[in-house]
């Protein structure tokens, strides 16, 4: 790779709890920004909301990047964004298949599941902060390992392109996307990661259904504000901007 920083280092296991977990320890322990923890499988992989990620060993790729970005910490969600960006392109061009974006942390194959992303912030007691950017990727799971509920709303790159895909490729192209992807936001860029998360993204001009609370927001998604919020035009006439909640919308 030919990286600056994210990915010169890189540890590996063959099993762990969870790579975000790995990666909060390391931080306390003065692990330096860029490393990248990498696993076979996990045990205990999670994603947003506290739900699980199916992690099955020799099949994906699960692994957290340490970094210290230099952007204001209230930019921070930003980050999930730029790694969103930096998956979807990694596997546009590896695998070559249309990797489409959904807000705020997903990466879709014909409207399922294929990555997901998990962005945490760390702090010592000294004040050193960081961001722990966690990320899945369904590799070569077969259709068949997606089982109940994951067999609706997932699917691997395998499942998608009956090719068999090598991790360490994809693995590579994603980390020096998502450098690249930070570079914008540390140098006050941002309005060209939002553009490119936007052109990216499967919503744009479609009714979708946010849920935020226990009564959902109904409109239509029509992109990023300055702060990387989602806009929608909602269905009582007015411009909203959202900074979290869960939407689901028809791709037709």
């Amino acid at each position: 790779m030919s990286t600056r920083s994210l990915g010169r280092k890189i540890l590996l296991k063959s099993e762990t709890e969870s790579t975000n977990v790995w990666a909060k320890k390391a931080f306390q322990e003065a692990e330096p920004s860029g490393t990248v923890f990498l696993a076979d499988s996990q045990t205990q992989g999670r994603g947003r909301l506290g739900r699980n990620w199916y992690s099955k060993p020799g099949c994906g790729i699960y692994c957290s990047i340490l970094v210290r970005p230099r952007i204001a910490v209230d930019a921070y969600p930003q980050l999930t964004l730029a790694a969103g960006v930096a998956v979807a392109e990694s596997l546009r061009a590896t695998a070559k298949v249309d990797a489409t974006l959904k807000w705020p942390n997903d990466v879709l194959l014909n409207q399922k599941k294929v990555s997901g992303i998990l962005c945490e912030f760390a702090q010592t007691q000294s004040g050193d902060r960081a961001a722990i950017i966690g990320i899945g990727i369904n590799v070569n799971h077969e259709r068949e390992n997606f089982s109940g509920e994951l067999e609706r709303i997932a699917t691997s790159l395998k499942a998608e392109t009956q090719q068999i895909h090598d991790r360490n490729v994809i693995l590579a192209a994603m980390i020096q996307s998502l450098e690249s992807k930070l570079d914008l936001l540390e140098n006050n860029s941002e309005k060209i990661l939002f553009e490119e998360w936007t052109q990216l993204c499967g919503m744009i001009g479609k009714t979708v259904s946010l849920m935020t609370g226990k009564v959902p927001v109904e409109g239509t998604a029509i992109g990023l504000d300055e702060q990387g919020k989602l806009l929608l035009d909602t269905t009582n006439g007015q411009r909203r901007a959202f900074d979290c909640g869960e939407v689901s919308f028809d791709a037709l």
